[in-house]
């Protein structure tokens, strides 16, 4: 009768959104009654007159946090002291593509090889920044002798290790792609991207 939601009690919002962006409406116009907001953040306010929610201030997914609980209360709208029905709901902050992941490891770069190196040797070690906190993927594109794998270790850093014995001579260009992983939460948000980076091995 006093709430029109049917997304389980949540509502959504993408960071970077401007003051006074609509949320979401949960309620009805009508004479009889209106609604108010309880949010201790002080982060949103209602329309008291059909319930939309709006933000009070602009969110950053990597800074602020993910989600956000309020309460609207609807109350009679001549004698506001006679609460009519109330509803707990769950704001959620969306992730967006911002702020794209790269390497720091300077591309093109060279590694020799001075001897010939036993298997599960780290060949070399890659930094990344990630500060949009995305889930990423790594993968080598022509590892042409299926010589190689690669590793996450610490935070931001993926590890290119030696899986296969070399034992002639020769150089390889790897391709090492890096790309989002659109299967999360996010995903609506999250627009597909990828960076490759150039590793010569001699």
């Amino acid at each position: 009768m006093y709430f029109n939601i049917n997304n389980n009690n949540n509502c959504f919002i993408e960071e970077n959104k401007i003051i006074d962006t609509n949320i979401c409406t949960i309620g009805f116009n009508s004479n009889d009654f209106i609604y108010k907001l309880i949010d201790h953040m002080n982060c949103f306010a209602i329309y008291e007159n059909n319930g939309t929610i709006i933000n009070k201030k602009i969110f950053d997914y990597e800074i602020d946090q993910h989600e956000y609980n309020v309460t609207i209360i609807v109350k009679d709208r001549e004698n506001q002291s006679i609460i009519l029905s109330s509803l707990n709901l769950t704001i959620y902050i969306d992730n967006i593509n911002d702020d794209y992941p790269e390497f720091l490891t300077k591309n093109f770069t060279t590694v020799l090889y001075l001897f010939y190196l036993s298997i599960n040797t780290i060949i070399n070690t890659m930094e990344i920044i990630n500060n949009d906190q995305l889930n990423l993927n790594f993968e080598i594109l022509n590892d042409t002798y299926s010589s190689y794998k690669l590793q996450s270790s610490l935070k931001n850093f993926t590890e290119i290790i030696l899986i296969n014995s070399i034992i002639t001579d020769h150089e390889d260009n790897l391709i090492i792609r890096l790309s989002n992983n659109n299967n999360n939460n996010n995903s609506t948000y999250l627009s597909s991207y990828y960076i490759d980076l150039y590793i010569h091995l001699i």
